[in-house]
């Protein structure tokens, strides 16, 4: 470059907080092969840039180091030279390209400027900037924000705000999107609500879209659904594209984080601070976006040093094949190398890899469609993205994706339940040497657990000898229930003091429920009747709070569940549960009539069904398919389930609440039973069915998609996937619709694939709701997915 010394600026330069150097040999082989490097190189990234990642040689990464404290390129030059022996003039020329790019990618900046710190969100869940609530943050770059916020009429926004330090390039991006925005106005386009700047921050406000990435959503489907499904989703992505040029917009970001696919499969494009109209000659800029999504003609111009033309729709219809190539087979066209020259070459050069040679079922008329979109010549693809659109429409689905059948998984989780329920037996060392620790009673926990899922294996699978080893289990439970680890262990807190002494699942008042479940299914009227009786005297005492784990609604729920099991109990009997669920359930009504609303007096602060304002609601509703009499609470369980409904907000195609501390908007939320969305799922169903209106039966999915998009995590019943799997079964039960079966099916192969590995003290496999034997039951349930029921916890008996 003929550059010397003088002719540097004396700019002190430094490394961001965040940004890491990594040898590539340190990473996994299969990303070693992705990178395409030679064993030396080194990788530069940086969290929440819009270029995470950079390659670097060992020399690059060495000189990089040097700038982890303030200094100039001169005087990095001459301490990197210094100690590698070399000459600094000769180092200097060489070096010059590499700090210029990495200063433009905005890996070295100058030391004075707050681009220096690490990328933070500026607004946290629950602040405030100006007329509008923050719920969450949704994305952070070192130029922009995105977070999610509520209007002071309770409309939910994305709220777009610039950084420090790039202010005049959000606002540039603002400008091209306000133009876009007001150009288009279908019913499932964004509509833009505020824009500008205030105190030099720019900003932009638009409705909320509520949907999920669209190669999460393919990625769902390949997995659990068919080709006919994944076809409709290129259809709708392809057709989404089309819609936009035919309104004389051109997107100029193709990739898949910028289609959002709603709970109906519609597609929605989002993002269009690069995006071009074509009636407005000022809009077109130089293209940008995702390097997988470019076309040839704009890689050939980058790889030659040249000015590349704006994105056209043509260009734009490679990039949408890109997509749509992604999105139908879980890889890109290409296998693509980090390395920025060699990945330009390959979109020039290389066509797309055929299905087959990935190891997947062909699919030819999709591949050939999608081929044509991404001929390396734009004469040779489709006249517009509506013909490619077109042409998908027209597409045969071919065969199911293989796995899709929810039979074949079914058939391939039955090895684990017969395993499970191989160390129950009465010639096992678990029986045997009993439970290794407490409480060795309780249904969570303990034996009375073990006997219940028993039970119900027997009841599923109609095999008479679990029922009559659940009858063993619980005369064991039964014997012990006197012993000081029966429902205690203070090393996982579990004492009288917390869990109080009427919970049906941590106390004897769970064990005699057990029992009289169990006497039902063997005839025996006598122990029913005996065991009916200790239910109820145990459930008199006073409870810890007010909730289903530990409190009067769990006596609740537990009258109903021992009503709606037993059908030839006695009338006396009956008529005892029936006055003792009555008078907690008034009880409770009377004390909470007074607490301010669910969603933010902070007085009772749990919202979740096993703690929270959740379970009374449910439970009412519940007791309401029982005992016509308690008409009167009806409208106070639904007032509290109104607020409920209002305290939440879409994430992904799903709603979620916040299950605590709901004084103003909170993102505390958990995709669970115990507090977060699966337990809603059944709070909704159970409205749909009592007080009717589709509103219920709308909250009901929206929850069930939160539990279902979410993260793996545990695998319990509690907290995990196997009560989120129930949750799903509860809304395939009242809707009918196969996809939530599948789904459910789903998240059982992923519980049974993580279970070995959660194994410990405070995750016992024996364990019903903490372990793996509500999983056990689960499996079973899935050959009969119409009487699924989430264990102590739905419709007993007949009622299933």
């Amino acid at each position: 470059m003929g550059a010397s010394m003088s002719e540097v600026l004396p700019m002190l330069l430094v490394l961001p907080e965040d940004v890491l150097i990594a040898p590539v040999r340190e990473f996994p082989g299969e990303v070693r092969q992705l990178l395409g490097t030679g064993e030396h190189d080194y990788a530069v990234s940086r969290h929440n840039a819009r270029e995470t990642t950079r390659l670097v040689s060992s020399e690059g990464a060495g000189l990089l180091e040097f700038f982890r404290r303030p200094t100039t390129i001169v005087q990095a030059i001459i301490a990197f030279s210094r100690e590698r022996v070399i000459d600094p003039e000769a180092t200097l020329e060489r070096a010059l390209p590499l700090v210029t790019e990495f200063m433009t990618a905005g890996f070295l900046v100058p030391a004075g400027s707050s681009r220096r710190q690490r990328t933070e969100t500026s607004l946290a869940p629950g602040s405030t900037w100006r007329q509008y609530s923050v719920i969450r943050c949704v994305q952070v770059f070192e130029d922009s924000e995105v977070y999610q916020a509520r209007t002071e009429e309770g409309q939910q926004v994305a709220l777009k705000l610039s950084r420090p330090g790039f202010e005049r390039v959000l606002a540039w991006q603002v400008r091209r999107e306000v133009a876009v925005l007001a150009s288009l106005d279908a019913p499932g386009d964004a509509r833009l609500l505020e824009h500008g700047s205030v105190e030099g921050q720019a900003f932009i406000v638009t409705s909320w879209r509520q949907g999920t990435d669209s190669d999460v959503v393919a990625a769902e489907l390949r997995k659990t659904g068919s080709r006919q499904d994944l076809l409709a989703l290129l259809q709708g992505v392809a057709h989404a594209y089309a819609s936009l040029h035919a309104r004389g917009v051109v997107h100029g970001d193709v990739h898949p984080r910028n289609v959002l696919v709603d709970r109906s499969g519609a597609a929605t494009i989002i993002d269009f601070g690069l995006a071009i109209v074509r009636s407005d000659p000022g809009s077109a800029g130089q293209p940008g976006g995702i390097g997988f999504f470019v076309a040839p003609e704009t890689a050939e111009a980058w790889r030659s040093g040249q000015t590349p033309r704006p994105v056209d729709e043509c260009s734009e219809q490679y990039g949408v094949g890109a997509l749509l190539y992604l999105l139908a087979s879980g890889h890109q066209y290409v296998d693509f190398s980090l390395q920025r020259e060699q990945m330009l070459s390959q979109i020039v050069e290389e066509l797309p890899v055929a299905f087959a040679a990935r190891g997947l079922d062909p699919w030819p008329q999709v591949e050939e469609i999608l081929t044509r979109a991404l001929d390396k010549e734009p004469v040779r693809r489709y006249p517009s993205v509506t013909a490619f659109a077109a042409a998908l429409d027209a597409a045969d689905p071919g065969d199911p994706l293989a796995g899709s059948a929810v039979a074949s998984a079914q058939r391939a989780i039955q090895p684990y339940l017969s395993e499970l329920v191989a160390d129950l037996d009465i010639d096992g060392t678990l029986f045997r040497d009993g439970l290794p620790q407490g409480p060795i009673c309780s249904v969570q926990l303990g034996a009375s657990g073990i006997a219940y899922a028993l039970y119900r294996l027997a009841s599923t699978l109609d095999e008479p000898r679990y029922l009559a080893l659940a009858d063993v289990w619980i005369a064991r439970a039964l014997r012990d229930v006197g012993r000081d680890d029966a429902f205690a262990n203070p090393a996982m807190q579990l004492m009288p003091v917390t869990v109080g002494r009427i919970s049906p699942y941590h106390t004897s008042a769970g064990v005699h429920l057990v029992h009289g479940l169990i006497g039902d299914a063997l005839g025996e009227e006598d122990v029913v009747r005996e065991a009916v009786h200790a239910f109820l005297h145990e459930s008199a005492q006073s409870g810890v709070g007010r909730d289903v784990a530990l409190g009067p609604c769990g006596t609740v729920l537990g009258c109903a569940l021992l009503l709606q099991a037993i059908a030839d109990i006695s009338a006396s009997d009956r008529q005892a549960l029936v006055d003792a669920g009555r008078a907690r359930l008034t009880a409770l009504w009377q004390e909470t009539a007074a607490l301010g609303p669910a969603n933010g007096s902070g007085v009772w602060a749990n919202l979740g069904i096993a703690h929270g304002w959740a379970g009374l609601v449910y439970v009412t509703l519940r007791w309401a398919q029982l005992d016509a009499e308690i008409g009167s609470f009806l409208d106070a369980a639904r007032s509290r389930l109104e607020e409920l409904l209002g305290a939440g907000w879409s994430m992904g195609r799903g709603l979620v609440v916040s299950w605590q501390d709901q004084v103003g908007p909170s993102d505390r939320w958990m995709p669970g039973w115990c507090n977060g969305s699966a337990g809603l799922v059944h709070l909704g169903c159970v409205a749909y069915a009592v007080l009717g209106g589709e509103r219920y039966l709308d909250f009901a999915e929206r929850a069930a998609w939160a539990a279902w998009e979410s993260e793996p995590g545990i695998v319990d019943l509690c907290c995990g996937l196997a009560g989120r799997a129930y949750a799903l079964l509860a809304l395939h039960r009242v809707t009918g619709a196969v996809a939530w079966l599948r789904r459910a099916t789903r998240l059982t192969e992923q519980a049974v694939s993580l279970a070995t590995g959660q194994r410990g003290p405070e995750r016992p496999r024996h364990s019903l709701y903490k372990g793996e034997l509500g999983l056990g039951v689960l499996i079973a349930d899935l050959e009969q997915p119409a009487h699924a029921s989430m264990p102590m916890f739905g419709p007993e008996g007949a009622s299933r």
